[in-house]
């Protein structure tokens, strides 16, 4: 959720975050970033070299981050559309994600099938956007740029959330 962004910017990474200057953007989890020439999709390619340590197991078992990683977190965002938490960043934007609300199974597999992001290989993702918006990259330097571990995710969840959402978390 938004109020509490301080303690995602401590506990997550982002695709990208902002340097030292206000309008400098550094790679965190992506190590490089393109805008199509009509604006209307980003690929982000994913540095190797970022690992989820898998919470059962401690730091002996860890999972490399990936393009599906990102994929899944910003479908999850979307999917879930809290009203408390970012995805209003991406409503709107985002191919296929227009609700200010819960999706129910069938909205969730109309964003899924509407192909707003991509995984293009392991270790790039493409985000396919309604409109060329000149902002966009920037948006994923906040709290919609953040990549979630699905493991952990399915784990910690309630049981419904990977049955409703449609996703795949492994």
């Amino acid at each position: 959720e938004t109020f509490r962004g301080s303690l995602v910017d401590g506990i997550y990474e982002f695709l990208i975050t902002y340097g030292h200057g206000a309008s400098d953007l550094e790679g965190e989890v992506a190590s490089a970033w393109n805008v199509a020439a009509d604006g209307k999709s980003i690929n982000f390619t994913i540095e190797p070299g970022h690992f989820f340590v898998l919470p059962e197991t401690g730091a002996s078992t860890c999972i490399e981050l990936n393009a599906w990683h990102v994929k899944y977190s910003i479908d999850r965002t979307n999917i879930m559309a809290d009203p408390d938490g970012y995805g209003w960043m991406l409503d709107g934007l985002i191919t296929g994600a227009n609700s200010h609300q819960d999706l129910n199974v069938s909205e969730a597999q109309d964003y899924i099938a509407a192909g707003g992001v991509e995984v293009l290989d392991d270790m790039t993702v493409r985000v396919n956007l309604d409109f060329a918006y000149s902002a966009a990259v920037t948006i994923f330097a906040f709290n919609a740029g953040i990549v979630m571990n699905p493991v952990w995710i399915a784990e910690e969840a309630p049981a419904t959330y990977t049955q409703d959402s449609g996703l795949k978390t492994a």
